[in-house]
């Protein structure tokens, strides 16, 4: 509250790095309000907070391992609402995902799992540990954070540097 008391408190998260409140039309129609990025659990997470329910929304608990395919997620850091979806910075395996809160769909998105900085087609392109995502129009941004850089995905999912210039060059 305003003078800094505790007004609800979430309880079984581990790690919850991000969060992104749905759309109100959206969160009518699934039940739950906000989506958490719990990077530990390697789960999206949702909660209703009406009633403070907190529910599994992807992902079982184990870390996503080369061929899993899409039941799994490998810590995910970070989740911002963009062209009606949920996009998930998967940090652990340098992706973005997306999450349809509709249908309960996760599908990556971008990135091939090599870790570096390369822009390109969506499918092609390089990322490396993003660890924060921001939608701005026909903008999805994202900080890498193994790069140092801020890109941004394109409405026609190409993915642009604005600074940064390769794997582990800080600055």
């Amino acid at each position: 509250d305003a003078d800094g008391g505790v007004v609800r408190r979430f309880d079984g998260f581990r790690e919850p790095n991000g969060l992104c409140l749905l759309p109100s039309d959206v969160a009518t129609e699934v039940g739950y309000d906000v989506v958490v990025a719990d990077t530990v659990h390697h789960q999206l997470r949702g909660i209703a907070l009406a009633t403070g329910e907190v529910s599994a929304l992807a992902g079982d608990g184990t870390q996503w391992m080369q061929g899993d395919g899409t039941d799994r997620l490998s810590s995910p850091w970070d989740v911002a609402w963009w062209q009606d979806r949920v996009w998930v910075a998967m940090a652990g395996i340098h992706q973005l995902w997306t999450f349809d809160p509709r249908t309960g769909a996760v599908q990556v998105a971008a990135g091939t799992t090599n870790e570096g900085l390369l822009d390109g087609p969506a499918a092609e392109a390089w990322f490396a540990q993003t660890s924060g995502l921001a939608a701005d129009g026909d903008r999805l941004w994202l900080a890498d954070s193994e790069t140092s850089s801020l890109r941004w995905v394109d409405a026609d999912r190409e993915v642009h540097t604005a600074i940064g210039s390769g794997l582990f060059d800080f600055g």
